[in-house]
């Protein structure tokens, strides 16, 4: 697997802000899911994370900002994969070590799926 050095991130002509289009995904999926006590949370923790973007790169995430958006979910989902594996080894019942093993499946398939959009294998 490549991994790639990113540039910062800039604002271009064709530029367009990501969080409003990330919201309505999200609302799209609890109203499909009928899960919507979840929906305010997420919807905060979205905005949390474009805030501490905004911290550290000195503006919100946007499209066409020369930085190569699969090759950055990519790593952020290998991190996830080693935070899960984490949890999973440091889970205290068996319960919650089960819980977090699926969800480390899915994120794992997730990483996979990814990597192939890139045309690279994880």
């Amino acid at each position: 697997m490549t991994h790639q050095t990113q540039p910062k991130p800039v604002i271009t002509k064709r530029s367009r802000a990501v969080l409003p289009e990330a919201l309505e995904a999200i609302a799209g999926f609890f109203f499909a899911c009928s899960h919507s006590p979840l929906e305010r949370s997420c919807r905060e923790y979205l905005e949390t994370r474009i805030a501490r973007g905004v911290e550290t790169y000195g503006q919100a995430l946007s499209t066409h900002n020369c930085r190569d958006a699969l090759e950055d979910a990519r790593q952020e989902i290998a991190d996830a994969v080693l935070y899960l594996t984490q949890a999973v080894l440091e889970a205290a019942d068996n319960r919650t070590r089960d819980a977090m093993r699926d969800l480390q499946e899915r994120v794992i398939e997730l990483l996979v799926d990814l990597s192939e959009l890139g045309g690279e294998q994880p």
